[in-house]
């Protein structure tokens, strides 16, 4: 699982880091804008639980990952259905914060 947050203000995404505990910030030098990605499982499953409250556009996302991914270590997602995940996406092509890529 790979969450990522995109942002051009970088100082947002350090907060944001510092607040969870976990991630990393990269830069992209062409344009200037910073990632923080999320990819330990157990880290994102905490970030989900965080902000499942107060998700509006991702809920549905959010619930197909809660009752489909299996979160434990060791443990694969070969049966997750990765195509219909990415159909719940709002605004296909520009919301891509959560889009799962290649679940292992």
């Amino acid at each position: 699982m790979l969450i990522r947050i995109y942002n051009k203000d970088k100082e947002i995404l350090k907060q944001i880091k510092e607040f969870i505990k976990c991630g990393n910030i990269y830069t992209r030098k062409s344009n200037n804008v910073s990632e923080l990605t999320i990819s330990d499982k157990k880290a994102c499953l905490n970030f989900l639980k965080g902000i499942y409250p107060y998700s509006v556009l991702k809920k549905r996302q959010i619930d197909y990952l809660f009752n489909n991914f299996i979160f434990e270590l060791g443990k694969n997602n070969k049966n997750f259905d990765l195509t219909y995940f990415n159909s719940f996406k709002a605004n296909k092509g520009k919301d891509k914060w959560l889009t799962a890529r290649s679940i292992k």
